[in-house]
Order: structure tokens, then sequence, then C-alpha cells
């Protein structure tokens, strides 16, 4: 905390005591400044000292960076450079003296003391350039001392020679040309990195190196292809060469082809000299043997065997269902007042069933079951007698034990859903009734009709269709919307009452269960 932030805190200290009660005492004030830091003060030594580290180190730097360079030989000058002979001037001068020495054996006739002394000077002007190229040539000059040998073995000899100290004196400029160029290109790519600010301006700068370079390495193949040409030229003009040339044809050919080692020679040290540039990628593709097709042989998949109760059960299901429907019935002309007065009514069912598959589309079912057939009556009867009314609310009840025999056929589905139609013939056996006797004004209900008054036996007509989904395997839940009709009357009519044939529509539903056993 500062002296202006302690005044300030001061300030706000009072500012906030100012409403309870009278001003602490000075004790108090002082023990609140001593518990208040000091303000630090500066210390401008570090800082001093920190300066001086930085321009010492800035120095020390700067000077061993040129000592470095004097040392490794990247600062040299240009005039230093340009002392150092490049392989085109080196290929430039000995055309040039071969030039010469050409002009002056035109007017006299070519010696092998001539020749001698020609090849001799052109070996000391190499020897002066290269000095490892001296102890090359003694044996050179020791052949040129022997008379035996005569004057095409010399020139050949001579030429041979020549082409040898030329390509070693070439190669011993190439490689100092080769680490002078690669100080350099260390040196440029220090300082631009140093220099440049982007990445951008970077490539920038080094696509024009390149461009430079590339400049450059062209003209120097160039005018080191010009100076070969026009010394060939000149070695097959000269008298010597073409006296030579009459005598053994195999002279001609052998300065082509120190004219072509030559100008391949300098062309490959030019490529190489400049190697900065990036190489295009050559796509290689690996070919492969095709591998050959495996035989294929079909084997047939034995299936597994059933045990004896999987083959007794397949095919086999279990259902039982349940539901409701609205039930009716169709009088005779012969009815009475109280049965025309008959309303539908709810009637139940429910049945236990078994199924056999004949095949994947049709299955026959056959079992037991319940069904109830009722009918509502309900109306208001007064007499004259009477001011009140009476109410008739009755319900007629037949009840009836089923033997279905049903066939399905399923329409389509998978493994999840079937759908399907389905129809057949049901038995009907009367086990009960509870119906309205009398007339209208004076009826009751009654549960033993007499004897002969309906048929115990009667044939339904059953016509619908279903819907199932199995949840688990060879479990199903079923749907079953369906009517059913009398083929036949309940009543017997030759105990004088009107035919009566039942009817009703509804839905069953249930589940299903596969007996098969399933993997």
């Amino acid at each position: 905390m500062t002296e202006n932030d302690s005044e300030k805190f001061y300030a706000d200290l009072r500012e906030k005591l100012a409403d309870y009660g009278s001003a602490p005492p000075e004790l108090v004030w002082e023990g609140i400044r001593q518990q208040v830091p000091a303000q630090p003060k500066r210390r401008w030594g570090r800082v001093a000292i920190l300066l001086l580290l930085l321009i010492t180190s800035l120095v020390v730097f700067t000077t061993s960076t040129r000592y470095w360079r004097q040392a490794t030989g990247l600062g040299q000058s240009a005039a230093g450079k340009a002392s150092v002979p490049s392989p085109s001037s080196r290929i430039a001068s000995s055309a040039s003296r071969a030039a010469q020495s050409g002009n002056a054996a035109a007017g006299t006739t070519p010696t092998p003391e001539g020749l001698a002394a020609e090849q001799s000077g052109l070996a000391g002007s190499l020897a002066e350039t290269n000095p490892t190229a001296t102890t090359a040539e003694l044996p050179l000059a020791e052949a040129k001392r022997t008379p035996r040998t005569s004057l095409l073995t010399k020139g050949i000899v001579a030429r041979d020679k020549e082409e040898k100290g030329l390509l070693r004196q070439q190669s011993v400029g190439t490689s100092d040309d080769r680490s002078r160029s690669t100080a350099k290109r260390k040196r440029r790519g220090i300082l631009l990195a140093a220099l440049l600010p982007s990445r951008r301006s970077t490539s920038s700068s080094m696509s024009g190196l390149r461009e430079r370079r590339g400049t450059q390495r062209t003209g120097l193949r160039n005018e080191t292809s010009k100076l070969n040409r026009s010394r060939l030229d000149r070695l097959r003009n000269r008298p010597a060469a073409r006296h030579l040339s009459s005598e053994q044809p195999d002279a001609t050919s052998s300065a082509t082809r120190f004219a072509s080692v030559t100008e391949a020679f300098a062309n490959q040290q030019a490529e190489q000299r400049f190697s900065n540039e990036l190489l295009a990628l050559l796509p290689v593709q690996l070919q492969l043997d095709e591998p050959e097709e495996p035989e294929v042989r079909r084997v047939k998949r034995q299936k597994a065997r059933r045990s004896r109760a999987a083959q007794l059960l397949r095919g086999w299901s279990v259902q039982v269902l349940a539901g409701s429907s609205l039930t009716y019935r169709t009088l005779g002309d012969s009815a009475r007042q109280v049965e025309h007065l008959e309303r539908p009514g709810i009637g139940y069912s429910g049945q236990l069933m078994a199924s056999y598959a004949l095949n994947k589309r049709l299955t026959v079912s056959t079992g037991l079951g319940y069904a109830e057939y009722a009918n509502n009556l309900k109306f208001q009867v007064k007499k004259a007698s009477q001011e009140t009314a009476h109410t008739v609310d009755f319900r007629d009840v037949y009840r009836f034990v089923t033997v279905p025999l049903l066939a399905q056929y399923t329409l389509g589905g998978n493994q999840r859903w079937q759908f399907g139609t389905q129809g057949g013939g049901t038995l009907g056996l009367l086990a009960g009734t509870r119906t309205t006797q009398g007339s209208a004004c004076n009826c009751s209900q009654a549960t033993s009709p007499p004897e002969g008054t309906y048929r115990n036996t009667s044939l339904l007509l059953t016509a619908g269709g279903f819907l199932s989904y199995q949840f688990a395997p060879g479990q199903w839940l079923t749907l079953r919307p369906q009517g059913s009709y009398f083929l036949n009357s309940l009543t017997d009519p030759t105990t004088g009452k009107a035919t009566r044939h039942p009817w009703s529509v509804g839905v069953q539903g249930g589940i299903s269960f596969d007996l098969e056993p399933k993997k």
C-alpha cells in the first residue's frame, strides 16, 4: 500500500467513524499507522546492474560473431572471391591457349618438338593454376622426351593428360566453390531468419533468390557449353589436328570425346553447385502380384437332428382367448309382443384352443369354449286400475358350451408381425337359459323353460380376422375381431314359438404359445 492509498484509507475510515461518537485517540491512530506497510523504496542499483549486463552481452556477442566469420571464412570479400578462378574461366583460358598455338602452327609444318613444347606449355599453365596437377603430369613430360613414340601417340597421350588435368582442376575448383556457396547459403539463411518479419515475406524473398540462382546457373551452363564448342572447332581447324586425323581417324574421335566429357562434367558440376531447389516428388507404385482366387467349395450344411419330442411338437401351439361381443337375434313371423320389445345386449366368450400349422400360412385349430348371448327387455306397464306405471327390466341369457373348428390363413407379416383371416364352424351345446315368460302386461323370468322349448344342439358359423405380435420367441399376442351366426333356430318350431337365430359381433384377445422348443 502506497502513501496515497494510506491517506485515502484514513479519510475513508474517518468518514465511516464520524457517526460513532468522538474521534479515536492519537494512540489508536498511531497503532493503525504502524500496521499499514511503509512505502517501498525503489532500488535503482539493480536496474543499473541489469542494463550493464545486457550491454556487455551484446558487445561480447558482436565480437564473437565477427571472429567466428573470419575463422570460418564466411566473411570473405568479393575481391577474394574473384581471385579464385571459376571452371568456366579455366576452360576459356585453356581454349584461348589452344587457339593461339593453332594459329602459330598454321604457317609452319607441325613437328614432334613443336607439339611437345605446346603440350608442355599447356601442362605448365595447368600446374600453375592447380599445384596438385604437377605431379600428375610428370609422366607426360617423360613421355614427350622419349624419341621412340610417334607423333600420333604423343598427341593422344597429351590430350588424355590434358583432359585428366582439366577434370581434376575443375573438381578442385568446384569443391571450393561448393564449400563457399554452402557457407554463403547458411549466412544468408541466418540473416533472412533474423531480419524478415513474417513467413510470407520470407517465402517471397527465398523464391526470388531461387530465381536469381537459377538464372545464374543457366548462364554459367550456356557460357561453358559455348566455350567448349569454340575450343572444339578451333582444335579441329588446326593443321596439326587435320594432319593427325588424316593419319589416324581416332584422333578426331578422341577430341570429340574430350569435348563431350568436359561439357557433361561442367554441366553436372553447375547443377550440383546450385542444389537448393526442391526436388519433384516421384510417385512410386509398387506392382503387387494379384492374389489367386481361393477355390470355393460348396459344402452342404448338415441339419441338426431334432429330438423326438421336438418332432412331435413341431407346428403345435396353444391359445387362450377371451372377449366380449354385441349380441342380438332375428325372429320369425309368429313372434309375440314381448319378444318384439327385446333390445341388443352384451355377451361374453372365452376359448382354450390348440392349433397346428399345416404350412407357413395355413393353420387349423380346435378346442373348448364358453359363449353367452343376451338380450335386454326394458319397458313400463301401467294398468287401468293403478295410477302408477310398472317398470320391467329383464335380461334374457342363453349360455352355450362351444367346440370351435377354425382355419387361419396368414396373408403377410415377418418375424414379429402376422395378420390374416380366419373362419369355420362352431358346435354350440345349450348349457342354460334365463328367459321372459308370459305376456307384456304380465311377464316374468324363468330359468327352467318347459321341456322341448329350446334345442340343445346348434351349429354356428364364425368368420373374422387376426393380428399377432411376437413379443418373445414362440410367444404371440393375438387380437381377433370376429362374428358368429346360428345356422339353425334356437327354438323348436313344433312347440308354437317363433324361430330365433342369435348372432354376435365382437373382439377376442389373448396369448399364443408355440410348443416347439426354441434354440
